[in-house]
């Protein structure tokens, strides 16, 4: 005897109305009677099921950022363009704790505390090594950038 679908053609459609409306596919597969990835794998079987799949999940989203970006056009709903803002562009947006420093920022402290090693250390030859360390660390902090190049200054104190 053949095993019934668990999503059958009106189970389907109504996962995509769920989701359409904004809700997880955790959510529809609640609603539906059936396992997260039982949406999952279908899609996975059916490329016609997967495109629609991914249209309804595109369609709240839209739908969600139209009603944000309506109500941003009046200036008492400020806060659903700062909302916005924050999740569309996290990296200059989000909200940070008081002792959370950006990227930008640890590589501009680094860059501070290179000039003070260049100024404070007496010898040469540990301003280098100690200056090549802080470079290595600057691309790691800033995502994979190069750190511009910062040459020691010599003197005459070498032997130090």
């Amino acid at each position: 005897m053949a095993r019934k679908p668990t999503l059958d053609g009106p189970k389907q459609r109504e996962v995509l109305a769920i989701l359409a409306m904004g809700c997880s596919r955790a959510a529809a597969a609640g609603y539906v009677g059936c396992s997260r990835d039982a949406i999952g794998r279908l899609a996975a079987r059916d490329p016609g099921f997967a495109s629609q799949l991914a249209r309804a999940e595109s369609l709240a989203q839209i739908d969600f950022m139209k009603s944000i970006r309506s109500a941003t056009e009046n200036d008492k709903q400020w806060r659903a363009a700062a909302w916005a803002l924050e999740r569309r562009y996290p990296e200059d947006f989000r909200l940070r704790g008081p002792d959370c420093l950006t990227p930008g920022e640890l590589a501009e402290f680094i860059a501070e505390i290179s000039e003070i090693i260049l100024q404070e250390l007496p010898a040469s030859r540990y301003r280098k090594a100690v200056l090549k360390r802080l470079q290595e660390m600057t691309p790691r902090i800033r995502g994979g950038e190069s750190p511009p190049e910062q040459t020691p200054e010599t003197s005459d104190d070498e032997s130090q």
